[in-house]
């Protein structure tokens, strides 16, 4: 797989040089703000897809997944 690397990457030197994380409640909320500020036009045209696939692939993709026997 083209993404097995990331197996291997450890985040150990920059939690020693200060690393912190936001919680994972305020990381939501703030992403709903960003939302909810953005215009319809926006939302409507799939806001913050910056990569990845579009709906159509996504509906086809859940639907074969759900169908998967076992």
């Amino acid at each position: 797989s083209p993404f097995s690397a990331f197996n291997y990457v450890t985040h150990a030197r920059s939690l020693v040089t200060g690393l912190t994380f936001w919680p994972l409640a305020t990381t939501a909320f703030d992403m709903l703000e960003e939302y909810l500020e953005a215009p319809q036009s926006q939302r409507e045209e799939g806001f913050g897809r910056r990569g990845g696939v579009s709906w159509e692939q996504e509906a086809e993709l859940l639907e074969a997944w759900h169908a998967r026997e076992g």
